[in-house]
């Protein structure tokens, strides 16, 4: 479990309709701690009362792969009186490669 991982986040922020990605290296238990970090970071920027948000380890959410039971995303949220913060960590080894479908 103290494994490190290379993680995407994705913050989803519907303030000013904006979507951030960061590269975090951590393990599971840091990539929780980072994302209660950024709620709190909002909570303290914001001019607005938070109304609901993600309070503790306990309450992230943790996605697991139906067959191998590995983690694929935590994620977490944060609400205000006018808009809210969606936060996600996905695994990179967990994202799909799309280099080979021909969109490109």
């Amino acid at each position: 479990m103290n494994q490190k991982n290379k993680w995407i986040v994705a913050i989803s922020n519907t303030y000013d309709y904006s979507i951030t990605l960061l590269h975090l290296t951590a393990t599971v238990e840091e990539a929780k701690r980072y994302l209660l970090n950024s709620i709190e970071k909002e909570k303290e920027m914001s001019y607005e009362m938070c109304t609901r948000s993600t309070e503790n380890i306990d309450e992230i959410s943790v996605n697991l792969h139906h067959i191998s039971k590995s983690i694929t995303e935590l994620s977490a949220h944060a609400c205000f009186e006018t808009y809210s913060v969606e936060y996600s960590a996905q695994t990179v080894d967990m994202i799909q490669d799309v280099t080979d479908i021909d969109l490109i």
